[in-house]
């Protein structure tokens, strides 16, 4: 019996740690650098250490930062956190796991969760898109 009762204590203590520290804010979590700043107010930041290689496509946790924008149901949202997977010869990029919050740098509530992925897409020149497609598939991360 006392076996169990201290297999329990673990468990609430682990399950306790899990709250209190599952629910870390991304800016803390990983090691998120500037890709690119439109001047619009859109930064967007790379999770480096997620940075994964397999042939010609770089894939990694992305954060959009942007100026507050309303939801077509009215509330307002900052920025997103998706998988990027970039094709560094076509120059496409696919976005899966989606998550929209409601305060910057993928902070406070979450808004709205995609579990999909988008189609291939090109990142239109001069924008934060193609900015975050040079800073995937930049050298320094073979």
């Amino acid at each position: 019996m006392n076996s169990s009762i201290c297999a329990v204590k673990w468990y609430v203590f682990f399950c306790w740690l899990a709250c209190i520290f599952g629910n870390v804010p991304a800016s803390l979590a990983a090691n998120w650098q500037l890709a690119i700043g439109d001047g619009n107010g859109t930064k967007a930041y790379v999770a480096v250490d997620t940075i994964r290689i397999t042939g010609v496509s770089r894939r990694a946790w992305v954060i959009e930062d942007y100026a507050p924008v309303r939801t077509d149901k009215g509330e307002t949202v900052r920025s997103m956190k998706v998988i990027w997977t970039q094709d560094c010869v076509a120059n496409t990029f696919i976005w899966s796991q989606i998550y929209v919050y409601v305060g910057s740098m993928a902070s406070g509530e979450l808004n709205q969760y995609i579990n999909g992925s988008t189609p291939p897409r090109e990142a239109p020149p001069d924008t934060w898109e193609e900015g975050v497609a040079k800073f995937i598939c930049d050298a320094r991360w073979r």
